[in-house]
């Protein structure tokens, strides 16, 4: 994609930088990532976790039926993992939701996906006593996993995946008077940065530290080539990344199992 932007360039970036940080499992042992032109597939053979089973995107075209959703399911089926697939709003085929509903799948809700050209100059970070910066040792990425995984409620085993330098996953850390208090990992592909478990210890909130990471992060998606930084937020941050000078690009509706899920044949 080139600039300029539209608004559908905007929204479909969200979904690349998505399909770009899952698609570093496939460095992960006992993980199979698969490239369909509907989709993209993570299936784990060792773990049911959400995290390492799930679908990004639903490009069927036409309506959604249980056949063509069965056929996209049938590795998750053979391998009994049930999934959570992620689609963005504005690409979701007719009757997706319906369709999803009548096999079992419920909508947990949506997150807005959200956009930020970098010839936009990132906002100063607001603390001088913050030291924010790319991890570059062992120590600075587990620091960073620690403050990750008590922010979220996740195992290291499981989070650790999304760490690894050795899959292009940069991670960046915040330390106020030397304590890690925040940390978050980025992923550039296609000249677009996307940003993931952006994650602020809640005793060191509203102090500028999530601020202080979003700048580092942009600063290096600038000197890295990447034109359009891209994330997905939860309602209650979305004022934050608009302060920082992201816009809203689109929704991203996910659907995991419900209690009546059942795999159709």
């Amino acid at each position: 994609m080139k600039q300029p932007w539209s608004q559908a360039d905007l929204s479909e970036s969200v979904e690349i930088a998505w399909k770009s940080a899952w698609r570093t499992l496939q460095a992960t042992p006992g993980i199979t990532v698969t490239e369909l032109p509907e989709c993209l597939q993570i299936l784990s053979l060792h773990s049911v976790d959400l995290l390492f089973n799930n679908i990004i995107g639903c490009a069927i075209g036409g309506n959604a039926t249980v056949d063509r959703i069965a056929e996209l399911l049938r590795p998750f089926r053979e391998a009994n993992r049930p999934p959570q697939w992620w689609v963005r709003s504005d690409a979701a085929p007719g009757q997706f939701a319906e369709t999803m509903k009548a096999i079992g799948m419920k909508n947990w809700g949506y997150s807005p996906g959200m956009t930020m050209r970098l010839d936009c100059a990132p906002i100063d970070a607001e603390s001088s006593d913050m030291q924010c910066a790319l991890a570059q040792s062992e120590e600075d990425r587990e620091d960073a996993l620690r403050v990750i995984c008590n922010v979220y409620g996740v195992a290291r085993p499981i989070m650790r995946h999304w760490l690894n330098p050795e899959a292009g996953i940069h991670t960046f850390l915040v330390r106020i008077h030397q304590i890690p208090v925040a940390a978050m990992t980025c992923v550039i592909e296609q000249q677009i940065a996307g940003y993931y478990h952006v994650a602020v210890d809640p005793k060191y909130r509203r102090q500028g530290a999530a601020t202080a990471l979003m700048q580092t992060g942009l600063r290096f998606a600038q000197d890295s080539g990447a034109q359009l930084a891209a994330l997905t937020s939860s309602v209650m941050a979305e004022r934050l990344y608009q302060r920082i000078g992201f816009n809203y690009a689109n929704a991203f509706s996910f659907w995991e199992p419900g209690p009546y899920f059942v795999f159709p044949k």
